[in-house]
């Protein structure tokens, strides 16, 4: 199934993300992930789906290969700690 839907990010990690989905999708499902800014496109998997909205239904993503520069933000190294 091919589709195409604008949306914006909820929550972004360095592993995936959470957003607003309308198309129907399926958890374990693959999807192409493009980010509008930079025009990189990231295959994802689909791990959560949550709670529907006006805005569609919430839908977590894993990246499948490690991509921590995709959302454009710097992300803490794993042994930071806030003090």
């Amino acid at each position: 199934m091919d589709f195409s839907e604008d949306t914006e990010t909820i929550v972004v990690n360095a592993h995936g993300g959470l957003f607003c989905l309308h198309q129907s999708l399926k958890i374990r499902a693959d999807i192409v992930l493009t980010n509008l800014v930079t025009k990189e496109e990231q295959v994802c998997r689909v791990v959560t789906l949550g709670d529907s909205s006006d805005k569609g239904m919430r839908v977590g993503i894993e990246f499948l290969s490690p991509s921590p520069g995709f959302w454009g933000v710097e992300f803490p190294p794993d042994d930071w700690h806030a003090d």
